[in-house]
């Protein structure tokens, strides 16, 4: 009787919420506590769905980044059903399948995750934190589905990239993919140099089309203010979102080329870069080309440090090392002498507006940090602050520094940048250390996080975030396959070669 009562008291309101046009996803809860008891419940699997689970990952990169996350189907009273939602759903519903009926995955997974503690804990810190704040939220339905998106696309991908990356030549393989999204990435943006307009628009079929503001707007491009130059931004939703990518992608073509045995993709590498540059400058964002050029000086510095503890006899490896104090002197000089330069780098007239932006906000929104030191609420931080630009409509805020102080506050704030940092640097020093070539991918691994950390000084957009924990998760399974050689459970041959034989599953 009183099941009867709950689903008709259910379908009475979730009839009204469909007429009023109201969101339906508060309906959506029985079915979350109900698969919470499935899950709870299951038995022991002899054999969980790991190829599966595998196979969705890739999916789930070339959704996240080779699909323009505005192109939707679009449902009454649902969020959009993206390409990342499509995929990341079941890949999260298959991970909590392998974790709850499998008493071996687990067991390895816990061992994965053991290997980089410090890491794993700065990550459930932040789940909790962010988890807490929807309770200060002053908009608890956007926050809950906000929240919903970061454990699917952040934490989820997270444990999930753990267990994808921990068998041999993977790390490779997701090297390429990014290469592969890349060139995927340049066609519509050369396209757009051409013709100033996304390729896609007036093409789009009636069930992808978004009618939602910021889709259109988005789909409208974008002009520098000052000067009229259209700003290429490919599939992403503005062209500090394509420097982004390109910014973290960048570190994993320039190992490839070093690490890679295929001569036709190292020549396509080598030969796609003057169009790369030419979209960078198309881009007409600082970002992209800092990010471009960083990932290319910092990567032949590192590579030069380690090629010299290698190779003692190399002459190559320590002149560059010894070099660069003169060389990045001589660029500093130049960036502040040439003007050309000088405005990639440090901005000028056209970019004055955006600096002047980011400084009042700043100003703004930090007495608003203070005030709540708790945060405001996962995905508040552009209603918090409530910062209109001239000539814009809605709120808007620009680094994600300051979106993350607002959002989960000034412990918040501390647990997410720190976990990045000690991800880079852990990446870093067991890069240096290690000799296995597959494990070597920590090294761009690192430097794209570092360039990640770079560019939410001035982007606050979170579309590229899945890819940085992404990075996270192969982070802590190449450590823990480190820390296997060490303790005598895998090993290298002495070139270097992978062969690390893992514990059966």
């Amino acid at each position: 009787m009183l099941l009867a009562l709950f689903f008709a008291a259910y379908g009475h309101f979730y009839a009204q919420a469909l007429v009023d046009g109201q969101s339906v996803v508060p309906f959506l809860v029985p079915f979350g506590v109900g698969a919470a008891l499935v899950l709870w419940t299951m038995p022991e699997i002899e054999n969980p769905p790991v190829n599966v689970l595998n196979r969705l990952y890739v999916y789930f990169i070339f959704a996240l980044l080779a699909w323009p996350d505005y192109l939707a189907l679009t449902l009454p009273g649902m969020p959009w059903i993206t390409a990342v939602r499509l995929v990341g759903v079941p890949l999260i519903v298959t991970l909590l399948i392998c974790s709850f009926g499998s008493t071996a995955f687990r067991r390895r997974l816990k061992e994965i995750l053991a290997a980089e503690n410090v890491l794993v804990r700065l990550l459930i810190g932040f789940m909790v934190i962010a988890t807490l704040t929807v309770v200060f939220s002053h908009a608890i339905g956007p926050s809950m589905n906000r929240l919903f998106v970061a454990y699917m696309a952040w934490f989820g991908v997270f444990f999930a990239s753990c267990w994808h990356f921990q068998e041999p030549g993977r790390a490779e393989k997701f090297a390429k993919y990014l290469f592969y999204i890349l060139l995927i990435c340049l066609v519509p943006a050369l396209f757009e140099a051409k013709y100033s307009v996304l390729p896609w628009v007036g093409h789009i079929p009636s069930f992808l089309d978004v009618e939602d503001p910021n889709a259109q707007r988005i789909m409208q491009g974008s002009f520098r203010a000052a000067t009229g130059i259209y700003r290429v931004q490919s599939k992403f939703s503005s062209s500090i979102g394509l420097g982004e990518f390109i910014a973290m992608s960048m570190p994993f073509a320039l190992h490839l080329l070093w690490v890679s045995r295929s001569k036709l993709l190292r020549a396509t590498i080598i030969l796609v870069q003057p169009v790369l540059f030419y979209i960078v400058i198309r881009t007409d964002s600082r970002l992209a080309f800092i990010g471009y050029f960083s990932s290319i000086i910092i990567y032949l510095f590192v590579f030069a440090v380690m090629r010299w503890r290698q190779l003692k006899t190399s002459i190559l490896a320590p002149a560059i090392v010894l070099s660069y104090p003169i060389a990045l002197s001589v660029l500093l000089v130049l960036s502040l002498t040439w003007r050309r330069l000088y405005v990639k780098i440090w901005g000028g007239g056209a970019q004055q507006f955006s600096s002047q932006s980011r400084a009042d906000q700043m100003k703004e929104g930090l007495p608003k940090v203070f005030h709540a030191p708790w945060g405001h609420g996962i995905g508040e931080g552009a209603t918090t602050l409530n910062y209109i630009a001239p000539g814009s409509d809605f709120p808007t805020i620009d680094s994600y520094y300051l979106s993350v102080a607002l959002e989960f506050g000034v412990l918040g704030f501390a647990v997410f940048y720190g976990m990045f940092l000690w991800a880079a640097f852990k990446a870093s020093r067991t890069a240096i250390e290690t000799r296995n070539t597959d494990l070597l991918f920590l090294l761009p691994a690192a430097i794209a996080l570092l360039n990640f950390l770079i560019s939410k000084s001035i982007y606050s957009q979170t579309e590229n975030q899945p890819l940085a924990f992404m990075l996270l998760g192969l982070i802590v399974a190449l450590i823990y396959r480190h820390k296997l050689e060490r303790t005598g459970a895998g090993a290298f041959d002495a070139s270097g070669q992978k062969r690390l034989q893992l514990p059966s599953f």
